[in-house]
């Protein structure tokens, strides 16, 4: 529908079957002018701004998450390369060493989540909409997702580990 508060365009499609997705998709081409329209009017991200996407209402509440969101970038990419280093060059961290390696996993995930999803995410809240381009828009959501999910397995892995050393010590 069209939200006139905000000025925005937002298709949501609901559809029972394929068959009516496509009747849909089909009818929406010929609406409109180009095919270049259409694609336009495709990814809600992109088309999104900070009150769709995140729920901001206000020029506060977007200031502070910015500042928020400056300190997760910046103590991620202060913090995971000193564990990096602390870990391959100097061997600080005494732990087993299949928990450091998880460990040292746990912080390229970090830093890969908070150059792909946080940057951007900053960038777009600056500018009040998204800013960055089509592709980058893409990239931007499946890393978070997969940098997400990859993190959980590896948290799960440590902790498995972990009960295993205390059952078995070596």
């Amino acid at each position: 529908g069209i939200n006139a508060e905000y000025g925005e365009i937002v298709f949501i499609f609901h559809f029972a079957s394929l068959q009516q997705c496509r009747q849909s998709f089909d009818q929406t081409l010929q609406s409109q002018k180009s095919l270049r329209t259409l694609i336009k009017l495709l990814p809600v991200m992109i088309l999104s701004n900070n009150c769709t996407e995140y729920g901001i209402k206000s020029a506060a509440e977007r200031y502070l998450l910015i500042i928020y969101l400056s300190i997760v970038l910046l103590s991620s990419f202060v913090g995971d390369p000193v564990i990096l280093l602390a870990s391959i060059r100097h061997s600080a961290i005494k732990l087993n060493m299949n928990i450091v390696a998880i460990m040292q996993h746990i912080a390229v995930c970090d830093m890969v989540r908070s150059a792909a999803y946080v940057l951007p995410t900053i960038v777009s809240l600056f500018a009040d909409g998204w800013i960055l381009g089509y592709n980058l828009g893409f990239v931007h959501f499946y890393l978070n997702m997969s940098s997400f999910q990859i993190s959980n397995i590896l948290v799960l892995c440590t902790y498995n580990l972990q009960a295993f050393a205390i059952q078995i010590p070596t």
